[in-house]
């Protein structure tokens, strides 16, 4: 795949430093200097449609996302004309990438990474590059790393950390045309002065897991009131501190007792009922029966006392 040079405009003239990619994007006019848009999430950046000089294919809309929680960032271009021109003018797209957003670093323009794709009667490819040593190096491929397209429509896909981006980043993108002897024959730059500014989504909240613990509700008792020598019965709704449907699974730990003392009884812990039972000593006349009920739910547990008076 053959690598051209860089457009330099000099007072509205093209002209252009043929020195492979190791001349960066450079000079004047394309300078970034200012930002023309700026989000978060997804963004559709538009240029002007028609305003490419010569023949070349015409960008109109570059379309940049990401992924939080991947880290993946998606750009992509679509240039009209670029899937239909001959071969054999070998378009070319290059999306140049300011990974830190300071135009003090990286090439004369600032920008660190540039991802490209063209074709020519070779063949058709794309390739990630990074500016180092004061020149442009293809970047190795990384398994975060593809590319697709459709016509004249191309999504390079990667990590931010395969471009070195932290925050966001500026965007300049180029296209352009060539002659049999490495001539520029056309050029369209995106957007027309400045360049456009992405900045990456923010992770969103972390929302706080749902605890889930037993609720108990004030109970059922048959009879209406304990009584000496007599079976007591007492039903305690349990249910989910969640939804408020009844709690299915959960571990009884009860206690009735009067005057401290741990009456026998029978327990049963099901489909969110704690239910106990047991015989009240005829001794107990006139004394206060408590009976303790806890609900155990991994971790957590809730305790309900409820206390009578023996009749």
């Amino acid at each position: 795949m053959t690598r051209h040079g860089i457009p330099v405009r000099v007072a509205g003239v093209v002209a252009v430093v043929v020195l492979s990619l190791a001349a960066g994007l450079a000079g004047g006019g394309n300078a970034a200097t200012a930002t023309q848009g700026s989000t978060t999430g997804s963004q559709t950046f538009t240029d002007a449609t028609g305003d490419a000089l010569g023949l070349a294919p015409d960008v109109t809309t570059v379309v940049v996302g990401d992924n939080p929680a991947t880290s993946t960032i998606t750009v992509t271009v679509s240039a009209v004309g670029y899937g239909s021109m001959a071969a054999d003018s070998e378009p070319m797209i290059h999306v140049y990438v300011d990974a830190d957003k300071n135009p003090s670093t990286g090439s004369e323009a600032g920008n660190e990474y540039v991802l490209c794709a063209a074709r020519d009667p070779g063949g058709s490819g794309w390739w990630i590059a990074r500016w180092e040593d004061g020149k442009y190096v293809d970047a190795a491929q990384s398994a975060t790393m593809s590319f697709t397209r459709s016509g004249d429509t191309m999504t390079w896909t990667v990590n931010k950390s395969d471009i070195g981006v932290a925050t966001g980043m500026n965007l300049i993108v180029w296209s352009s045309t060539w002659t049999s002897d490495d001539t520029l024959a056309g050029e369209d730059v995106a957007p027309d002065d400045g360049f456009w500014t992405y900045d990456l989504s923010k992770p969103a909240p972390l929302t706080p897991p749902v605890v889930l613990r037993p609720v108990i509700g004030a109970p059922a008792v048959t009879p209406a009131r304990p009584m000496a020598g007599k079976r007591f019965t007492i039903v305690f709704p349990v249910t989910r501190s969640d939804t408020g449907a009844a709690l299915a699974r959960g571990t009884m730990v009860c206690d009735p007792s009067v005057a401290g003392k741990v009456l026998p009884h029978a327990e049963q812990f099901k489909a969110g009922k704690a239910r106990l039972s047991f015989a009240v000593p005829k001794t107990a006349k006139g004394k206060s029966l408590k009976v303790k009920v806890t609900i155990k739910l991994g971790t957590q547990s809730t305790t309900r006392v409820a206390t009578f008076r023996v009749g």
